[in-house]
């Protein structure tokens, strides 16, 4: 029998489906008997636990999460038609008709997931991605991040489950609370597509499938024959399932039908399984006739990786030695020449975005032709005739990109041009203009900026020894080899003995003699038995051969005083890259700037232009040195001063008078003995906290030298009045 797309033998099988209380990513039909039957079969089989579907680890359960969250949008456009239908007359307005839009769009900004309904709350489902390198890109897009708190001590999901087997990489997992719960996808996993299920169904049942309907209560229970399941739905009955598997494998390899069709032969339950939809996270495998592999070399070459091609890194030429003091706790030293051809360079891609808003009494903003002549003139030299940067200018400290003008309606309109902070000087690299839903105009730059390196930079090398930059020296004072070698690099040897990092060393050697003999040199992370990997004697063979000590050292000159140095210095190339953590986005410093409304003091935040904290520990150590004056000048006069009334007589906290200029107790409705003492608007906030109950007063002895005040009993001093 074959089946055609449009033909009703194919629409019959529809009814064939799994119900939706187990599997509820499966939609569910009336009338289904078959489908009723095999569910309760394989809930049995599950409760038994012959089959790992019920696990929570499982990622076959992760289709259902997703389905129970979107189901409850179309529940409410149903409920809504509902409700429809009783009123009868009601208006049309009355459906929210952009319910299910909505819902994906806050999902999808905010990462959060919840299913009302089931109680199911998910947070973080949605990233964004961060383009840091390519590699860094792909680990990016293949992490997994599990909603499991990650400060229990549990070994279960940090281990990988049998279903997860070749699916997930073993090795690329973060250490620390989060190792073992945040995974990654193996490079050569692939997530499938939907596909055609009608061309797959004529091919089952042209290879002998059998429809249940046209069967005898004998033949459904024959003891060989098996059921064919399609994505969920029963298509038959198949007398030799092995023999129709190997078939739909033979096309599969033929590539007449897709590569990512599984066909999975279940013989305790007596089915064969036959799977196409999206949402599967497909392993390769390899294929063996009679125990041999159909995999040749060029083959492997196909797969590889080729992170050379488009590296993260660059390669240094690395001396391992302790030169001056500012290379210590995992400092580097580096080669100022270095520097000035290139090394370490990267650039830096921002986007900025304006947005000219519509407002409900009919003004709008507006981006202004730029004045040629005037104060405003040489801040604005870099605008366009429509107000906007051209790609290519540079925007120097203080410029303007965008001439903005925004309406007020008290005062007309006001200009708001839109500038960089004065840290650096990056070049508009393009510019876009599009519109919002509002209809509102977007302006997007995208901005770059060539950055070298600084001192504070931080570098690491492959085997996560990582370091900032301590200090840029001339190459006239670097050391030298006896060939006139210069390192681009010094770090020290303590960052040695506790790592242990072994393979840098032996980098340093495959590099080496790599670099002298004209070929790489294989480091593999299986060490010697892999038969592939260079062995350290093989290498150091290598290296003298072409002249050099046998275990990579090397006589090397000063370059201050020119003589040779009392020992061998271990030097030779390593691939090191730069890291995110640079110097120019984690600077700051500020005199004065906005401070919070309830406290009074100043903000916190780099992005805030907040202030520096001095918290409870660099307190301690103010304290400890003596430093009363620093404390009262860092903790008061540079935070939040502020002057009270105090009466001497009640005790009780009064207020200032400008029309009689004198203070005034709210108590002893009288200024005779008002003093005015200083202290931290945070300590005034708390004096006030605690209101009716508690009663706070202050004591003024010795005239004004110094204030006590008393809270829950307890005496304490504030400040020097």
């Amino acid at each position: 029998m074959v089946v055609r797309e449009n033909d009703p033998a194919l629409s019959d099988l529809q009814e064939k489906s799994y119900a939706a209380p187990i599997y509820v990513n499966i939609e569910y039909i009336t009338g289904s008997h078959g489908s009723k039957t095999t569910q309760m079969k394989c809930a049995s089989i599950c409760y038994k636990q012959y089959r790992d579907d019920k696990k929570q680890n499982s990622y076959k359960n992760g289709e259902g999460e997703i389905y129970l969250y979107l189901n409850q949008f179309t529940s409410k456009e149903g409920r809504a038609l509902g409700i429809l239908r009783d009123i009868f007359l009601a208006n049309i307005p009355f459906i929210v008709k952009d319910s299910i839009t909505v819902g994906l769009e806050r999902t999808l900004s905010t990462g959060n997931w919840d299913v009302k309904r089931f109680r199911m709350h998910r947070k973080g489902m949605t990233q964004v991605v961060a383009r840091l390198s390519y590699i860094g890109t792909l680990g990016h897009m293949t992490k997994i991040s599990p909603q499991f708190e990650k400060s229990r001590k549990v070994s279960g999901p940090r281990a990988l489950q049998p279903s997860q087997w070749g699916m997930l990489c073993p090795c690329d997992t973060p250490e620390g609370e989060a190792c073992g719960l945040v995974k990654n996808l193996a490079l050569m996993t692939h997530v499938t597509t939907d596909d055609d299920e009608g061309p797959l169904v004529s091919l089952c049942y042209s290879l002998g499938v059998e429809d249940l309907e046209l069967l005898s209560g004998e033949e459904l229970h024959m003891p060989n024959s098996y059921l064919i399941i399609l994505n969920g739905l029963i298509l038959g009955k198949h007398r030799r399932p092995q023999r129709f598997a190997k078939a739909m494998r033979k096309l599969r390899r033929a590539g007449k039908i897709g590569e990512f069709v599984s066909i999975f032969v279940n013989e305790k339950q007596h089915s064969v399984y036959i799977a196409s939809d999206g949402g599967r996270v497909c392993r390769p495998l390899v294929i063996a006739d009679k125990g041999v592999s159909r995999i040749k070399e060029h083959h492997m070459k196909e797969l590889r990786v080729r992170f050379d091609k488009l590296g993260a890194g660059q390669n240094a030429t690395v001396a391992v030695m302790s030169y001056s003091g500012y290379d210590i706790e995992d400092a580097i030293v580096m080669n100022k020449s270095s520097l000035d051809r290139g090394f370490g360079r990267c650039i830096v891609i921002k986007k900025m975005a304006a947005v000219s808003q519509k407002y409900e009494n009919g003004t709008s903003d507006r981006i202004l032709r730029p004045p040629r002549e005037g104060y405003e003139a040489e801040r604005m030299q870099i605008l366009d005739d429509d107000g906007l940067a051209a790609p290519g200018e540079i925007i120097r400290p203080h410029d303007i990109y965008i001439n903005k003008e925004s309406p007020i309606v008290t005062r007309g309109p006001v200009t708001s041009p839109m500038g960089l902070p004065d840290r650096e000087t990056p070049v508009v690299d393009r510019v876009a203009l599009c519109s919002d839903r509002n209809n509102n105009m977007c302006i997007k730059f995208m901005i770059r900026h060539t950055r070298r390196p600084e001192l504070g930079d931080k570098f690491s090398s492959r085997h996560g020894q990582k370091g900032v930059c301590g200090n840029i020296v001339q190459q006239e004072d670097f050391p030298f080899s006896e060939r006139g070698i210069c390192p681009d690099l010094i770090m020290n040897p303590h960052g040695f003995p506790s790592r242990m990092t072994v393979g840098k060393m032996i980098e340093l050697l495959g590099g080496k003699a790599g670099v002298s003999c004209g070929r790489f040199h294989y480091g593999s992370a299986f060490g010697e038995p892999s038969g592939h990997a260079d062995k350290v004697e093989a290498i150091s063979e290598t290296l003298v051969r072409h002249g050099f000590s046998y275990n990579g050292k090397d006589f090397i000159y000063s370059g201050i005083t020119g003589e040779p140095l009392q020992a061998y210095i271990f030097m030779g190339p390593i691939y090191y890259q730069k890291l995110k953590h640079m110097v120019l986005d984690k600077m700051h410093a500020r005199g004065s700037g906005p401070r919070v409304m309830i406290t009074r003091q100043p903000t916190e935040g780099r992005s805030r232009n907040g202030g520096l904290r001095v918290g409870e520990m660099e307190r301690d150590c103010l304290i400890a040195y003596g430093a009363s004056m620093l404390i009262y000048e860092r903790l008061m006069i540079s935070s939040d001063p502020f002057e009270v009334q105090v009466c001497r007589k009640c005790g009780l906290l009064g207020y200032y008078n400008f029309k009689l200029k004198t203070g005034i107790c709210s108590t002893c409705k009288n200024g005779e003995n008002i003093s005015t003492m200083k202290l931290p608007y945070a300590c005034k906030l708390l004096i006030q906290e605690p209101g009716d109950e508690y009663h706070p007063s202050f004591k003024v002895n010795g005239g004004l030298n110094y204030v006590l005040f008393m809270v829950c009993g307890i005496l304490l001093q504030i400040a020097e009045a």
